[in-house]
């Protein structure tokens, strides 16, 4: 079934890891010493993370080592690391440079240790957003002379996503008219206050031969023109009103040519805003490197009836014999890097509830196969991922209830642990340090056997299976059973996540593994006690409890159990108030125009209404799908709610007069998931489609080698280029139904691609003038029909300048 433009959807993506820093330059004018380096992730100007800071590095290196994985919740065009040093003394942080990769050249570093060199940072090169410019070249005739005039109209309509500066954002624009005498003449819009998103709608008249035009004031000429000047280039410059000590800060500019412009001619465009052609031309470029590992992908998900053919093929691996015939086994085998499939393949047998069997089948190819003990699962195949993967998905409340409390114990004494003779600081005693560490340990192995009850079942029946794997072809190595299961518990669950500590002689421990590896109680409730899903600052607008209260904004740590929401001023702090799940009665964007704020939303409770900012959109999108999971199931949630908040006694939305007045937009689609955890099976069937795209050419030699072996009669094992295939008979069928499924699915990301060309203009507020988005989806779907059809498609290029013309 073809997917309609209306259900597809983009999801996107990002997984990276910050490495280290090599040969930064040195601090206090050249000065060796020690310095606390941090770094921070943007999607185009806005943070999403922080890294931890790297505390007494030495100046010329700092390592990170941390890793970051979010969904990205909008459009961006940069994605940027920005690298601060932090002055202690006098409490300021100093940018030392960024490194900034364009969203479109993201696939070129795709799970890639990359060095890319640190840039440097100013406000002329720090942009982002868009402008609507119209122009229109009239003839008009002189009041004076009679003869005809050139008059150039420009309208500054409205800006789109523009940076915010220190937490605000104040724009005007000036509009800058070069004659081709090289005379300038410049005009400015009002300033609009507290907003990234302004409509202007002011217009400016230009004459040819510098006179003023309509009336415009003459403070605001910043120069007049010599007569008979051309039409060159007009410029539009963003700034940002400020009356701080360095004034205005610039935001962006576009510049656009005139010089084939004609009489009655009309242009009216969307642009990027650009930085200015002197940015960063005056600084040291040799700011050193820094060490990135980016995993993006970018999906356009289309309806859940596009994707059955393929989901059944997979979903029936469990069923194939030998199973490494099966679509899901080599899936694994054509994917150059197993972690690739491991992610996707795992959360949609897990979402149709047959993670089990699948990971039982595999996992007995595997032992079966296995003629040392000592090596069962501690290689990286795709079984021993999977349920890596696996742990990670059901394991995280586990996990987190399990260890957090020891570990705010150990980061908040900072004990030393250290016992490396030569490691130690100065008066450090290594005996007083095995001390700590030993009582470290002992804390956290008794909250790790502790927990065993709480381990989440479907860990438990994966344990289960395993144990009974090892009683049946390791019967005499009674061990075994055991060493299997800590080899995932330990090794790959619990150490990873308190960072590598000492654990290795934990597997002794046989009681803790004869519970979690047994089948779990079916009346046993594993989040009857409060869950901690998330938490950490927002800023909350005040609720207006009397009637003429202050209804201010405030910072404050908020918490979200799987019983209620609380916030404090700081966290670990007495809740100023408590809200249970059960009051939410709907949780919703809000419009942006209501306080001209970004990432706002709002928690809809029987007596009021609380409006809450989140950090950043990732932030915003984060607690969003958690408070809908945790009211999703209320009786009594709205079906309509206000987009816009109730300000001056009046609903911003509908105008509606009554606080209580019923909602007047229908409430997002509740999802319907468990709170546990939500997949997206969909979106996640999209991603092994795209994995089996990239790989087709490997896919059809295969397919290839099957059917000679077929027809030959040939049914003996056969490798290629590694790949194993122990029945070519079978392979062949599975090869044949995945291959027909993937290139129909293609054709619908065809015929969606040629549907979204026809209907996207350049120049339009979806592709403005200035980027190569519109050209990069016309060439790719040239690419597509060139490789599909065995000739070249043609695939008329627009010019990528800013002229109108």
């Amino acid at each position: 079934m073809a997917a309609s433009p209306g259900l597809v959807r983009l999801e996107q993506r990002l997984r990276v890891k910050i490495g280290e820093a090599k040969n930064l330059v040195l601090r206090n004018h050249g000065t060796s010493g020690q310095r606390d380096v941090y770094c921070s992730i943007s999607l185009d100007q806005e943070e999403i993370f922080r890294s931890a800071t790297a505390e007494k590095t030495l100046d010329l290196s700092a390592f990170f080592g941390e890793e970051f994985q979010f969904d990205i919740p909008r459009e961006f065009r940069f994605l940027s690391f920005y690298l601060y040093d932090r002055d202690r003394p006098m409490k300021t942080d100093r940018i030392m440079g960024k490194v900034s990769i364009k969203k479109d050249d993201l696939h070129k570093y795709n799970g890639k240790d990359q060095w890319f060199p640190i840039t440097p940072v100013d406000a002329d090169s720090e942009v982002q957003g868009k402008v609507h410019v119209a122009l229109r070249l009239l003839v008009v005739r002189h009041m004076n002379d009679g003869y005809p005039q050139h008059v150039l109209e420009v309208k500054i309509q409205e800006c789109s996503d523009l940076a915010i500066i220190s937490g605000s954002c104040d724009p005007f624009a000036i509009v800058t008219m070069l004659y081709t005498n090289k005379k300038q003449e410049s005009k400015r819009t009002k300033v609009k206050k507290k907003t990234i998103s302004p409509h202007f709608d002011e217009v400016f008249l230009f004459e040819q031969n510098g006179q003023r035009g309509g009336s415009q004031e003459r403070d605001n000429m910043y120069s007049l023109v010599d007569e008979d000047a051309g039409f060159q280039e007009v410029r539009v410059a963003l700034w940002h009103d400020s009356p701080a000590v360095f004034g205005n800060v610039f935001l962006g500019e576009v510049k656009i040519p005139l010089s084939d412009m004609l009489p009655t001619h009309e242009h009216n465009a969307w642009y990027f805003l650009q930085p200015r052609e002197s940015a960063g031309k005056h600084q040291r470029a040799d700011l050193g490197t820094l060490r990135l590992n980016i995993y993006y992908t970018s999906d356009h998900v289309f309806s859940s009836q596009s994707y059955d053919s393929l989901r059944n093929l997979i979903l029936q691996s469990t069923g194939v014999e030998p199973i490494t015939s099966s679509v899901a086994w080599l899936l694994g085998e054509v994917v150059p890097q197993k972690q690739d499939v491991v992610q996707p393949l795992t959360r949609v047998f897990l979402h149709h509830g047959q993670v089990v069997p699948f990971v039982s089948a595999f996992a007995r190819h595997e032992i079966s196969k296995i003629t040392d003990t000592n090596t069962i699962f501690r290689g990286n195949t795709l079984v021993s991922k999977c349920i890596d993967e696996l742990m990670k998905l059901v394991g995280h409340h586990y996990l987190r209830s399990t260890l957090k409390p020891t570990l705010d114990l150990i980061f908040r004494e900072r004990k030393p642990c250290e016992i490396d003779p030569t490691k130690l600081q100065q008066g450090e005693s290594r005996e007083a340090n095995l001390t700590n560490l030993k009582e470290y340990i002992s804390l956290i192995l008794k909250a790790i056997i502790n927990s065993a009850l709480n381990c989440p079942p479907v860990m438990c029946q994966i344990f289960s299976e395993l144990k009974e794997l090892a009683n049946t072809y390791f019967p005499n190595e009674r061990e075994v059973r055991y060493s299997v299961i800590s080899g995932f518990v330990f090794l790959r669950f619990f150490a990873p996540a308190i960072l590598y500590p000492k654990l290795f002689d934990l597997t002794t421990e046989q009681i803790f593994l004869e519970i979690i590896s047994s089948m779990p109680n079916g009346s046993h409730k594993a989040y009857d006690t409060p869950v901690i899903l998330k938490e950490g600052i927002m800023i909350k607008r005040a609720q207006g409890r009397k009637k003429f209260g202050i209804k201010n904004f405030k910072t404050r740590f908020f918490r979200l159990t799987t019983h209620n929401l609380s916030y404090s001023k700081t966290e670990g702090g007495v809740p100023l108030c408590v809200i249970p799940v059960d009051e939410i009665l709907a949780v919703e964007r809000v419009e942006e125009s209501s306080f001209k704020i970004k990432n706002m939303f709002q928690l809809v409770q029987p007596s009021r209404t609380l409006y809450i900012q989140a950090m950043n959109c990732v932030e915003e999108k984060e607690w969003l799908n958690l408070l809908t999971k945790v009211c999703q199931y209320n009786s009594h949630r709205l079906k309509q709610y206000h987009p816009g908040a109730y300000i001056n006694c009046v609903w911003l939305c509908c105008r509606s007069t009554s606080e209580q007045a019923p909602g007047c937009s229908a409430v997002s689609n509740y999802l319907e998931c468990d709170l546990k955890i939500y997949i997206d099976s969909d979106r996640e069937m999209e991603r092994l489609r795209s994995l089996l795209m990239e790989n087709m050419a490997t896919l059809e030699k295969l397919h290839s080698v099957c059917e000679s072996a077929v027809m030959y009669g040939g049914s003996r094992e056969l490798n290629l280029g590694g790949v194993i295939v122990d029945n070519p008979t079978v392979s062949l069928k599975s090869l044949t139904s995945v291959i027909t499924s993937v290139i129909q699915l293609q054709q619908e990301h065809r015929n969606h691609q040629q549907r979204l060309l026809r209907t996207l203009t350049y120049g339009s507020k979806q592709a403005p003038i200035g980027d190569d988005n519109y050209l990069l989806l016309a060439s790719s779907i040239a690419k597509f029909d060139s490789s599909t059809s065995g000739t070249e498609v043609t695939v008329p290029v627009r010019k990528t300048s800013s002229s109108p013309c």
